[in-house]
């Protein structure tokens, strides 16, 4: 199967899996929300995000540095080396975790009153600290999925596991547990998703697991070596999307509760529509790696090519008007109090497509083995949204640490874009960045006019319904028929599935 019909049903079925899960997502925080009070789902979210942020450090070097060299011996046929790479990587993981793990059991208490200022959150902070643990092997086992390129069953277990967390959650609300039961609905659906990884191991991965294993310090210094880079850069995408609450927490304490929650109203929303682009750019690591040790490179620049027009004709017109209508669908997902909920959602709904590239832009340096680049630009966005949260969130609260991370994703955007091109000669169409822009522009002027009407103030869901596919469509019809965006040359690429003789791959980017 060629590549470009191969990374589409790839996609295709992601995409699918991740709507599913975005759905269930966005139940599991309604049911909390509508469940516990304003503090304790503050408090939970607060707690959460602190644990995300920690969860990079505790994997630093090999979540997801393994899952080029899992690519590179299924190249191989090594089975033997791809068991060995898991296995090494995560017993070094799972060392530094259970030490932290008992460092927090004991001292639960103190982190309670000193992190959080609320002394009953010492239980939920120790759930929480075994969920974090449990991340180490269910995610070293998803890498290994990845990395051999079983895109479905890696989508699956994703989904189980969300799916297993909104059952406990459900059935422990039920029977009374409030804030407990949220920690430890999160903590059971991993031990749900590893249940349903090992199945998928045995029927998928047998050669892997009935491979000789041998203890190699060598291969797992050498990931290490490579990984600790990579492992910055993912893990700095990680902190990204957790450091607005995290700075929320601390930079309000101890009034922190009420912007923390309403903050985690606007996240579920847009991570539905983030997580349709994350599994889009996912897909796209294991075939980049597969292109590049098999040197085919202006096929690659020119996929990178036409990944970069989706974003800018695509991706940015439709955040942007549905940026438009935030308030009205954030009142739609969570009846109540929502605060500057839709501030927020709008703010990071409209940088949804500098996410989406930078979260592209790190697979593709990650499988060029420019780990170092990759590295770099992260820790250049970390760093520009620490300093910008520092600031706005004293002045705007949800709206500022929404801008913070925007603008600290344009920085990383860019500078991986930079390096990116160092490597490979993908041509960059400013016609159709501009144009996508503009198009973009005129259609938010467009759903301003429609909100000065009193048939929105009368029924704004239907018109906010009606208006947003209308308006897209509309401009995808005019880029395309204008020729910005060539959106119909995706079918020459997936339906045939390889090159054309004598076809040049950047000739249309």
């Amino acid at each position: 199967m060629g590549y470009g019909r191969q990374f589409f049903r790839h996609a295709l079925f992601t995409t699918a899996c991740t709507v599913l899960a975005g759905v269930l997502n966005y139940i599991l925080r309604r049911v909390l929300f509508v469940s516990l009070s304003t503090e304790d789902f503050g408090l939970f979210y607060a707690v959460l995000s602190f644990s995300m942020v920690m969860h990079p450090v505790l994997t630093f070097g090999f979540d997801p540095g393994v899952v080029p060299y899992v690519t590179g011996f299924r190249e191989k046929g090594d089975w033997a080396g791809a068991k060995n790479v898991i296995v090494g990587s995560l017993a070094v993981q799972l060392t530094l975790s259970t030490v932290v793990l008992g460092m927090v059991l004991v001292f639960a208490s103190q982190i309670a009153v000193f992190v959080f200022d609320a002394p009953h959150a010492a239980s939920v902070i120790r759930i929480i600290a075994l969920y974090t643990w449990l991340q180490a092997p269910f995610r070293m086992f998803l890498c290994l999925l990845l990395g051999l390129q079983h895109i479905a069953a890696r989508n699956l277990v994703q989904l189980g596991r969300v799916a297993a967390g909104l059952l406990l959650a459900l059935v422990l609300l039920h029977q009374g547990h409030g804030i407990y039961a949220a920690a430890w609905a999160y903590a059971g659906s991993l031990v749900a998703g590893m249940l349903v990884e090992a199945v998928g191991m045995w029927r998928l991965c047998r050669k892997v697991v009935a491979a000789r294993l041998e203890w190699r310090p060598d291969l797992v210094r050498e990931v290490f070596s490579t990984g600790k880079y990579l492992a910055v850069a993912f893990g700095g995408l990680a902190v990204l999307a957790y450091m607005d609450t995290v700075m929320l927490t601390l930079v309000l304490r101890p009034d922190y509760v009420q912007a923390v929650a309403a903050y985690h109203l606007a996240v579920p929303a847009v991570m539905i529509f983030y997580g349709i682009l994350f599994a889009i750019a996912r897909n796209f690591m294991p075939m980049v790696a597969t292109m590049w040790h098999r040197n085919e490179k202006a096929l690659l620049a020119g996929g990178i090519g036409r990944m970069y027009g989706i974003a800018a004709g695509t991706v940015f017109p439709a955040a942007v008007l549905t940026a438009c209508f935030s308030d009205v669908l954030i009142q739609l997902l969570f009846p109540g109090d929502i605060g500057n909920a839709p501030h927020a959602f709008a703010i990071l709904v409209t940088g949804s497509v500098f996410f989406f590239v930078c979260f592209l832009n790190i697979n593709i340096l990650g499988s060029l083995n420019k780990t170092r680049e990759a590295c770099r630009a992260i820790v250049c966005a970390v760093s520009t949204n620490l300093v910008l949260n520092l600031v706005l969130i004293r002045y705007f609260d949800v709206k500022g640490a929404a801008a913070a991370t925007v603008s600290s994703t344009i920085v990383g955007t860019v500078l991986s874009v930079i390096y990116i091109r160092r490597e490979l000669a993908v041509k960059l169409r400013v016609s159709t960045l501009v144009a996508g822009a503009v198009a973009a522009g005129a259609g938010a002027l467009i759903c301003l006019l429609v909100r000065q009407s009193a048939f929105f103030e009368s029924h704004k869901l239907l018109t906010a319904a009606i208006s947003v596919p209308v308006l897209f469509a509309c401009i995808l019809a005019i880029l395309e028929l204008t020729g910005m965006s060539k959106l119909r040359e995706f079918r020459r690429i997936v339906m045939p599935g390889t090159r054309e003789a004598g076809e040049d791959p950047n000739e249309q980017d």
